[in-house]
């Protein structure tokens, strides 16, 4: 594979490579042009454990900084629309517009939450002498699939940020440069060491590791029904 493509994992702030590699290929032409990160359990381990340290100082952060970021990862993503959808292209066969129109999709969700922020945390009057606080449940484990990477992950990413909640995102392996350019664009943009973090390997041995943590309070998943029946 000369000019192979690698995607590595994302923990604690890092980019790094997993235990092992999985291909990626191009289902048009099924060529090998590159190779995903696969996550060990030493890999998830730091992945939990810097989410959960993260946790305190992330969801007492004001919620407007917190809407800051995702408003700044939003404009670093829709400077680089054109280089993804041509990478989101060749890994899943979708057209470059319809490519395009997914990244347009996950910056306009990235930008909502983010603008949005503070008016989902503020508090909730119920009745003349009740009221409803809303409180970050905790880390949350998200799950991604291959057909629309970008506009799920953003959805699963923007409103647990927003709300207080570190995320470890499992991106999809077959289309792993969505979670990339999404992650890099927080990164960018200040997101802590911690806060979000990305890890791809064998889905099953992912899903069973991390949901048997005690770590983990929230699932998320879109998928086939095969993987949702295991998670339950």
């Amino acid at each position: 594979m000369s000019n192979a493509t690698i995607y590595q994992l994302f923990i604690n702030g890092s980019w790094r490579d997993g235990s092992g590699t999985l291909t990626v290929t191009n289902p048009a032409t099924e060529t090998v042009f590159g190779s995903v990160a696969a996550a060990s359990a030493s890999d998830l381990d730091e992945a939990l454990s810097s989410a959960e340290a993260s946790r305190r100082a992330w969801s007492s952060r004001p919620s407007k900084d917190r809407g800051e970021i995702l408003v700044a990862a939003a404009k670093i993503l829709a400077t680089k629309v054109g280089e993804a959808a041509k990478d989101l292209s060749r890994e899943q066969g979708k057209t470059i517009a319809e490519a395009t129109g997914e990244y347009a999709r996950a910056v306009e969700t990235l930008e909502w939450y983010g603008t949005h922020a503070e008016e989902l945390s503020a508090p909730i009057p119920h009745g003349p002498n009740r009221m409803i606080v809303p409180e970050p449940l905790g880390v949350v484990a998200a799950f991604t699939p291959w057909n629309y990477p970008a506009v799920l992950i953003a959805r699963k990413l923007a409103p647990a940020l927003a709300a207080g909640c570190p995320v470890i995102l499992k991106g999809a392996e077959e289309t792993p440069s969505a979670a990339i350019h999404i992650v890099e664009a927080l990164r960018q943009a200040g997101i802590p060491h911690g806060v979000v973090n990305l890890v791809f390997g064998v889905p099953a041995q992912i899903s069973e590791y991390l949901l048997i943590s005690p770590i983990v309070k929230v699932l998320t998943f879109t998928g086939s029904t095969a993987v949702g029946k295991h998670l339950a």
